[in-house]
């Protein structure tokens, strides 16, 4: 099996793995595939950002305002939905237990 890109981090490599575990993923996807686990990354960085430091800082003038973190972590979350699409899988939820596609599908329109 592909190993992934050796700059993925854990996040990003574990999901490359979890859905190329048991789903064949055409070689002209694997771009697709790297950017949404890259984008796994992004998004396991933001959220210790947002763990570390809070969702609310204050801004220059001392009001409080959303973390410039959390506005990156929704549009992160955005785009790895769209990724996670286009490479035609499941959206991962606890009830799934496993990245992929559906099953029955033959792929193709």
């Amino acid at each position: 099996m592909n190993k992934g890109p050796k700059t993925l981090k854990a996040g990003g490599k574990r999901l490359w793995r979890n859905i190329l575990d048991g789903w064949d993923v055409p070689a002209e996807q694997f771009c697709l595939l790297e950017n949404v686990c890259r984008s796994q990354d992004r998004i396991d960085r933001l959220q210790r950002i947002l763990d570390r430091e809070g969702p609310v800082t204050k801004n220059r003038f001392g009001v409080p305002v959303a973390h410039p973190a959390a506005l990156l972590l929704r549009s992160e979350v955005a785009s790895f939905g769209q990724l996670y699409r286009l490479l035609m899988l499941d959206a991962p939820s606890g009830d799934a237990g496993r990245a992929g596609r559906p099953d029955g599908w033959e792929g193709g329109e």
